[in-house]
C-alpha cells in the first residue's frame, strides 16, 4: 500500500466520520473562524501528537496551525523533550505539514495497520471535538448592562421606602444662635443690671449738643 493510497483512505474515513460535527459544518479554510480544543488534549505527549495530526487533516490557515504548533512546543520544552515529547517537536520541525508528507514521517517508525487501528480513530474524535467561533460576529448572548442604585450598601441605615416622605429629603435647616446683649445674660445680677440702666439715663440727659443758629 503506498502513500496516497493511505492518504486517498484516511480522507474517506474523516469525511465520513465527521458527518453532522463542526467540522463539516463550517468551512475551516475561512479565514474569520477561529478553532478550539479541550485543554484535557493537551496533558498527555499522544493526545497532543494526535491533536497536530488533526488540525493537519482540518486544513486550518497557517496562522491558526502556527498558533497550536507553537503551544505544543512550549509543552514539550517544558518537559525537555522526554519520551513522545521528543516526538511532537520532530512533527513539529517538519519542513512541510501537508497531509500527505506527515504521513510519509508517520510511516518511518509506524506500519499502516497502527495508523489504520488506533490513531486515526482518535484524530477523529478530536477532530469531531473542534468548536469553531467568529470573533467578529456580535455576541449572541443577553446584553449586561450596567447596575444603578441609589445610595450606599448598607441598608439598614435607610428609611423603609413606604416611611419615606418629602420631610426625608429636606436638608435641615442650620440653627441660628442668638447672642444674648451683655446686660441680659445670667452671669450679672440683678442690681447690677439695675444700676447700670440707671447709670446710662444719666448720662444721657447730661449730654448736651448745641442748637444750630440760623446765619
Amino acid at each position: 500500500m503506498d502513500i496516497f493510497e493511505i492518504l486517498t483512505q484516511t480522507l474517506n474515513k474523516i469525511q465520513l466520520q465527521i458527518k453532522g460535527s463542526e467540522v463539516e459544518e463550517t468551512s475551516s479554510y475561512h479565514n474569520l473562524s477561529s478553532w478550539v480544543f479541550p485543554q484535557s488534549l493537551w496533558l498527555t505527549s499522544r493526545n497532543t501528537m494526535n491533536l497536530l495530526f488533526a488540525i493537519t487533516f482540518m486544513g486550518l490557515p497557517d496562522d491558526q496551525q502556527n498558533k497550536f504548533r507553537e503551544r505544543a512546543h512550549k509543552i514539550a520544552e517544558k518537559y525537555n523533550f522526554a519520551g513522545q515529547w521528543g516526538q511532537v517537536e520532530e512533527f513539529l520541525l517538519l519542513e512541510n505539514n501537508a497531509p500527505g508528507k506527515v504521513l510519509q514521517w508517520f510511516f518511518e517508525t509506524h506500519s499502516p495497520e497502527d495508523w489504520f487501528g488506533d490513531n486515526l480513530r482518535r484524530i477523529i474524535k478530536i477532530m469531531k471535538m473542534a468548536k469553531s467561533k467568529n470573533p467578529y460576529l456580535p455576541h449572541k448572548g443577553p446584553v449586561k448592562r450596567p447596575e444603578r442604585k441609589r445610595g450606599y450598601d448598607d441598608k439598614g441605615s435607610l428609611p423603609r421606602p413606604d416611611k419615606l416622605r418629602a420631610e426625608s429629603y429636606r436638608r435641615p435647616e442650620k440653627e441660628i444662635t442668638e447672642i444674648p446683649e451683655l446686660n441680659n445674660t445670667p452671669f450679672y445680677p440683678d442690681w447690677y443690671n439695675r444700676e447700670e440702666t440707671i447709670r446710662q439715663s444719666e448720662i444721657i440727659g447730661k449730654s448736651h449738643f448745641p442748637e444750630n443758629k440760623e446765619v
